[in-house]
């Protein structure tokens, strides 16, 4: 069984943010189906909840990043009120270094809007860096929006890098009508572009039983067609 991680750059797991929740299906899917999956975040992120079910590895927290791209020199801004001694290529190579331990027997890399998000990029950055030196790897870069981020859109040189195709990866999108559109923005092939619907567990968001749980389970049904439900009486005349 291949080996499967989750690489975010999450530092706290918010059960109010999307990414998260989209994270914790996946990291819950994949624990359901018998694989054991290794989950990556910051040096300072606390597992809770879904996220307890993966191997924690971690690439260092305390490097500047924002909703804007700003490639920051060394010194020039502070990181929790001390100068940041170094800049941004020099985050780029310390990302890499952590992901070069943190991948070690990965053969499957999972990742939620790594290629879209501003505040992503240096790890960006990293992880094509580590894709290019590990061919074996596939990676699978979901995104949550067919629309380009600034980190597609802006004439920056320095972008170059991250305005082209993820090596060895497919970009994954939850709707099939999108994938022209997003393979436009991407910059990809159509047959680039993978379909994956979101992970839903429907009997904990609908808040089940354990016992209608197993029943879900055990029946496999949610894999029917269709499902009648009829309404049961609990009277003592019935």
């Amino acid at each position: 069984m291949k080996k499967v991680c989750l690489l975010t750059d999450a530092y706290h797991a918010d059960p109010s943010y999307s990414i998260n929740i989209i994270a914790e299906g996946h990291i819950a899917a994949l624990a359901k189906a018998g694989y054991k999956p290794i989950a990556i975040a910051e040096d300072i992120f606390q597992p809770v909840r879904a996220w307890k079910l993966a191997e924690m590895r971690s690439i260092p927290s305390g490097i500047p990043r924002g909703n804007e791209i700003h490639f920051h020199e060394a010194d020039e801004i502070q990181v929790h009120g001390k100068p940041h001694p170094h800049n941004w290529s020099d985050d780029v190579q310390r990302i890499k270094a952590a992901l070069d331990i943190a991948l070690e027997g990965v053969d499957v890399v999972i990742t939620h809007d790594l290629i879209y998000q501003s505040a992503a990029l240096w790890l960006n950055y990293a992880a094509r860096l580590y894709a290019r030196e590990h061919p074996e790897v596939t990676w699978l870069n979901w995104v949550h929006s067919a629309s380009p981020s600034p980190v597609w859109t802006s004439k920056d040189r320095r972008l170059a890098p991250v305005q082209r195709h993820f090596p060895n990866s497919k970009t994954v999108y939850p709707n099939e009508y999108s994938r022209p559109r997003v393979a436009t923005n991407f910059n990809c092939e159509v047959d680039q572009v993978a379909v994956v619907p979101h992970p839903t567990d429907v009997c904990g968001f609908l808040g089940f039983d354990e016992t209608t749980t197993r029943l879900v389970q055990e029946k496999r049904l949610l894999e029917a067609d269709a499902i009648l439900v009829y309404p049961v009486r609990l009277d003592r005349g019935k």
